[in-house]
């Protein structure tokens, strides 16, 4: 591994936010309280909405004003259509979306309790084919560059994220790695040096190491770069340059935590994007994911 390797920081113009992962379709439950083993129980509400960690990370970057770039794969099915027209609406650019025939889309069933937690079991249709050279041919038409932050996380198969940070990495592009769901994760992405971005059960799971500060510095580690632990209302971890730094969260009244993370991701990568230092990239990211707490949905 290349320890002292950094991505240019120096930059002059704004760069583009460039997203390679996963976008669903999520039907989303809301109960008083999640069932039992062999328990079933009535939704207060439900809802079909447009998902997908990557999508969302997207449209949050997107939001903040940075150019933003997906890469990823859906159907020919009207929910798929949806989809993009989502993030087409958003101002996103989708000319790296691949409309697959016969694919289905990515599907996530999301239950939501009555303090706004959730759990989420995904099905990945679509998302399964942007793999390695999937991811490449689309990155070599995007051509990041130095100005650029490129995303991603483990909604698409392992060798697409390893592609994505790979190329971005050639391109001297800074990188973000959001390993969620952890089930995907492959200890050799770390040697790509992205800047992890998680949540504390995602950190601690992936370091084997019970404690969030610990499991930061030891991810950290790893990668030769810094590390961003999200810890709900207990705001935000960080090791930046070997140094530990705490970021309180907004007090908000909390409706749901779906996507609060791709939001804190979106939002940061586009900070960075357009050349906030790293303080300043996560306290904004911090209140963009308070303030989406407060609403229902993911975006």
């Amino acid at each position: 591994m290349a320890a002292n390797w950094r991505p240019s920081t120096g930059r002059r113009e704004m760069g583009r936010v460039v997203v390679v992962g996963s976008l669903n379709d999520d039907l989303v439950l809301r109960t008083p309280a999640l069932p039992g083993a062999g328990e079933t129980i009535r939704a207060s509400e439900g809802l079909r909405t447009s998902g997908g960690k990557g999508g969302n990370q997207a449209i949050a970057a997107r939001r903040y004003g940075a150019d933003t770039c997906f890469v990823g794969a859906v159907g020919g099915d009207p929910i798929s259509r949806r989809m993009q027209n989502d993030l087409a609406r958003e101002g996103v650019d989708i000319s790296a979306l691949a409309v697959i025939a016969g694919a289905q889309p990515g599907t996530a069933v999301v239950t939501v309790d009555s303090l706004g937690e959730n759990h989420i079991v995904i099905s990945p249709g679509a998302n399964d084919l942007v793999d390695g050279p999937f991811v490449q041919a689309r990155l070599d038409a995007l051509a990041p560059s130095t100005a650029d932050v490129v995303v991603t996380g483990f909604e698409i198969p392992i060798s697409g994220s390893m592609t994505a940070l790979s190329r971005g990495r050639r391109a001297g592009s800074e990188l973000i790695l959001n390993p969620s769901p952890v089930e995907g994760f492959a200890r050799e992405i770390l040697q790509l040096q992205p800047i992890v971005v998680c949540n504390r059960h995602e950190a601690t799971q992936i370091a084997g190491i019970v404690d969030a500060e610990h499991a930061a510095r030891h991810l950290a580690s790893l990668t030769d770069r810094d590390v961003i632990i999200t810890l709900g209302g207990e705001g935000t971890l960080a090791i930046l340059d070997g140094e530990t730094h705490r970021f309180a969260a907004s007090k908000v009244a909390v409706v749901d935590t779906t996507g609060a993370g791709d939001v804190f991701c979106g939002t940061f990568a586009a900070a960075r994007a357009r050349g906030y230092d790293m303080t300043c990239s996560i306290v904004s990211a911090s209140e963009a994911a308070s303030l989406s707490v407060t609403r229902r949905g993911a975006r």
